[in-house]
């Protein structure tokens, strides 16, 4: 005869089984999916961010018409990257502070091409505020002053999907994908996995998208194929918890060419990442030198020179432009 607390015990053994059970059969919808990546989307409105990015490509750089042996060989000098990365991002103000620090070796490059340090360096520091962007270049043109760069550039600023790293894309969401979502195992963990398949371009496009539900669905991969031959896949690895979020330490996306061989890789390796942190608009400004030229292309429409530097952002810039349009 079975003791009592044997009895219990059993009993809820089979009662831990069945729950388990149950809650592993209970597949998670389409509409819940979305909901989760768009609390992940709103969760973060503030970040600092410091990082490596290197970027090898070894797609053809085509040359145009007006391009002369300078120009193009700039061109080539840029096509592989890789910077030191200081980000800073306000969504809700929409801000953007970003140091960026050329690694290569700039005196390889200069000989390799046959370029001066300031055509092939990229550090560079810019700021970004309401669809404006202000820059300036840590190397200056030989014999002239530093120059600030004021410029209204199309399209939005992706920079601050930087937050959102492993989150899926709201497009692969939408209802009328017809996303197939199921369950996979790997590595010893289940995942959902999304998959997507669309006719386009003479063929099958598939796209397959392995979350996981311990970081609040964000991805560790998503792969896209086209006719079962892989052209691209997204790798989000070395999730962290930072203030409640999982974020991915490596980041890295790669295309491949029609022989399986990699034709672009861009990696990111961070170093520190702050979520929601204070902020200030004073934050938002870098050191402009004394006697720096102002190239504005969004108010003065034109070029003139700054008397006294010091720390400024964009409104700064665009205030002294618009005194100088009225009085230049």
């Amino acid at each position: 005869m079975l003791r009592p607390q044997i009895v219990v015990y059993q009993l809820i053994c089979v009662f831990s089984l069945i729950v388990t059970t149950s809650a592993q059969s209970q597949e998670m919808t389409l509409s819940e999916l979305r909901n989760t990546a768009d609390g992940e989307r709103t969760a973060v409105v503030t970040g600092h961010l410091i990082y490596e990015e290197k970027i090898i490509s070894n797609r053809p750089v085509k040359r145009e018409a007006f391009m002369d042996d300078n120009i193009f060989n700039q061109m080539k000098s840029h096509q592989n990257k890789y910077h030191k990365m200081d980000v800073l991002i306000d969504v809700k103000g929409r801000n953007l502070k970003i140091i960026s620090i050329d690694l290569r070796d700039l005196n390889d490059l200069m000989k390799d091409y046959n370029l001066p340090d300031y055509a092939v360096s990229e550090s560079k520091s810019y700021l970004f505020k309401d669809n404006i962007e202000m820059y300036l270049p840590s190397v200056p043109f030989p014999g002239q002053k530093y120059q600030v760069g004021l410029v209204e550039p199309p399209g939005n600023n992706v920079t601050f999907d930087m937050l959102l790293l492993g989150v899926i894309e709201k497009h692969n969401l939408m209802d009328d994908k017809n996303p197939v979502l199921s369950t996979v195992e790997k590595d010893g963990k289940k995942l959902l996995r999304e998959t997507i398949t669309t006719a386009r371009d003479g063929g099958t496009y598939k796209t397959t998208i392995d979350c996981d539900p311990q970081l609040g669905y964000r991805f560790s991969r998503e792969e896209v194929r086209f006719d079962d031959r892989l052209v691209g896949e997204t790798i989000a690895d070395h999730y962290m918890d930072v203030n409640g979020v999982s974020y991915p330490f490596v980041f890295i996306y790669r295309a491949f060419d029609k022989n399986g061989g990699i034709s672009y890789e861009r990696i990111w390796n961070f170093e520190k990442v702050e979520l929601n942190i204070s902020v200030s608009a004073d934050d938002f400004k870098i050191l402009i030198p004394s006697g720096a030229s102002i190239n504005d292309s969004v108010v003065y429409k034109g070029i003139y020179e700054l008397k006294d530097g010091g720390y400024m952002g964009i409104s700064d810039i665009m205030g002294m432009g618009a005194i100088k349009s009225i009085n230049p």
